[in-house]
């Protein structure tokens, strides 16, 4: 077998998107019914007691470019007050990473600045599920290594969602749910549910007490029924709902937590929320992604992915024949919008739950990465928007998994001498 060429495109660690690209960190949920009222406090912005000298002159809602030209200013002021490189260094560090690189190439100083406070986010980990056997992989792609945990206690069972470095599993023999943090090995039993082909999903670590589980099945067409449960309770609870369009679950459906919401995504492309504090649940009348709608029925059910990042909802839609699309469900009109551009957004794309990241460095930002990995280890499945073609090229639409199951995104642990 001869040698594949390195045909990963370009390292962007220094790639800064135009503004108007940047992906917008608001909060926007769409309306419900007329009795459902969004309501956003303005913000204060009071000038530091430490900033008194200079003159700043904010608007409302500054943007993150518009820090990087306040730093400027202050930097100045601070070069003529004793090159104060600690209150340099504290605002440096509220900057975001575009905007730190940017300020970064102004000088020597600033970016020695710069790099001291500079902090880029961890992609996330695939962890692999053995067919047989206790042992189990965990690829880190950012370093394209893999290694290696023994877990006998999770033997015979099926893993079902991960968030905040935890598992949730299912043991299809008992109907036995519970979570397992693979780095710490702590396993937390919970009630017994017999939904043997739905999607179960939870919004926080189990040691939060925001965690919730929860999991949506449609009784009839005009009828859900609708369980959640908390770490530590008896029982699930279980309440049927009349819905207002014909909802459709399945194992296929992809679930995210956003703002006290659960939002689930059906097989053909609704999208249905169930929002927490009211028990209150609906379908949203809005069309479905535009590329949902001319899939065959055989790629519904792994050709769509979602995930939430600050409060906005992504679905990334794909198949064996065209590139994928990004959509962003956008609030204010109720509809979904298709992004040209992940404006330094790093999708991670996996059949049971997705993940967003800004301020990568290297290879995979503003790229969707999906959860299969090429050549013995050497490189996942990415697609660049801004490029509209794969990486590597000769995988072209390569990016399905042969088993759904076998994989899954998880936060990286803390720290890495856990693994030996």
């Amino acid at each position: 077998m001869g040698h594949e060429q390195d045909d990963s495109g370009p390292i962007q660690e220094l790639t800064i998107a135009p503004e108007n690209e940047i992906a917008h960190e608001h909060h926007t949920t769409p309306e419900l019914n007329n009795e459902t009222e969004v309501r956003r406090g303005q913000r204060t912005r009071r000038q530091p007691k430490h900033l008194e000298n200079f003159v700043i002159d904010m608007p409302p809602s500054p943007s993150n470019f518009f820090l990087t030209t306040i730093c400027v200013s202050l930097l100045q002021n601070m070069d003529s007050h004793h090159k104060n490189r600690s209150f340099g260094a504290d605002f440096f560090s509220r900057l975001s990473l575009r905007d730190n690189i940017c300020a970064s190439a102004v000088c020597k100083s600033w970016l020695a600045v710069a790099i001291s406070v500079r902090k880029a986010n961890k992609p996330p980990w695939l962890m692999y599920f053995p067919k047989s056997g206790d042992l189990y992989e965990f690829y880190d792609p950012s370093q394209r290594k893999t290694y290696c945990l023994e877990f006998p206690e999770l033997r015979e069972s099926r893993i079902c969602y991960a968030k905040d470095a935890w598992l949730l599993l299912f043991k299809p023999t008992t109907y036995d749910y519970f979570f397992f943090c693979p780095y710490t090995r702590e396993l937390i039993k919970l009630p017994k549910l017999e939904l043997m082909h739905q999607m179960v999903a939870f919004s926080a670590a189990p040691t939060s007490p925001n965690c919730v589980l929860f999991t949506v099945e449609h009784v009839s067409p005009t009828i859900i029924s609708i369980s959640t449960c908390r770490p530590g309770a008896p029982q699930w609870s279980t309440i049927n709902y009349d819905t207002n369009m014909p909802f459709f679950s399945s194992k296929w459906n992809k679930i995210v937590f956003c703002d006290g919401r659960f939002f689930c995504l059906s097989i053909t492309g609704l999208l249905g929320v169930y929002i927490l504090e009211e028990s209150f649940w609906a379908v949203y009348t809005m069309p479905a992604p535009k590329c949902m709608r001319s899939l065959s029925f055989e790629n519904h059910w792994r050709a769509k992915f979602m995930a939430e990042h600050n409060g906005e909802i992504y679905v990334v839609c794909t198949s064996a024949a065209v590139n994928p699309f990004v959509y962003k469900l956008d609030g204010t009109k109720a509809k979904w919008v298709e992004m040209e551009s992940l404006g330094g957004l790093t999708f991670f794309a996996n059949f049971l739950s997705s993940h967003a990241r800004t301020d990568l460095l290297g290879r995979m930002r503003n790229n969707v990465v999906f959860s299969k990995v090429l050549f013995y280890g050497k490189r996942c499945v990415t697609y660049s928007p801004d490029d509209e073609r794969y990486y590597p090229r000769k995988q072209l639409y390569d990016w399905d998994e042969q088993d759904p199951f076998e994989s899954i995104w998880i936060e990286p642990p803390e720290d890495p001498s856990i693994f030996p």
